[in-house]
């Protein structure tokens, strides 16, 4: 089970609405082992789409940077549906495939029009709610 602490969900989900029609999208930082979230860094979606979130490269390489420096995992990404649920997308399935096949990360979907903030895994396309 994950948990995410109510500061860094009120982020995640202002993130979220100052992005609109666009979806939001970030990293997650904490721990590993106890896969607790300490923090988000939000990253400008470069795609600009309400259906797709593509991290803008040069601000996805500059928090990976301060991240690794500072000793601290990225242990999942968070996006936004403006108009949808807070469940991953065929696409988000999709390239939880790619980039993330042993389901390693968290991936938390925000739905920001209803305020829901639900967290899951991907693992071989299935989702499981965490």
């Amino acid at each position: 089970m994950s948990e995410i602490p109510e500061t860094v969900r009120a982020e995640m989900l202002a993130h979220a609405k100052a992005c609109l029609p666009n979806e939001a999208c970030g990293y997650l930082v904490g721990d590993a082992v106890t896969r607790r979230v300490q923090r988000f860094v939000p990253i400008t979606n470069a795609a600009e789409s309400p259906a797709r979130f593509v991290f803008e490269p040069h601000e996805q390489l500059a928090a990976e940077q301060a991240i690794d420096a500072a000793g601290e995992q990225v242990i999942g990404i968070a996006h936004s549906h403006p108009t949808g649920e807070s469940t991953p997308s065929a696409v988000d399935i999709a390239d939880a495939g790619r980039f993330d096949p042993f389901g390693i990360l968290l991936h938390v979907v925000i739905a920001p029009t209803g305020g829901e903030i639900r967290s899951h895994r991907i693992i071989n396309g299935e989702v499981v709610s965490v």
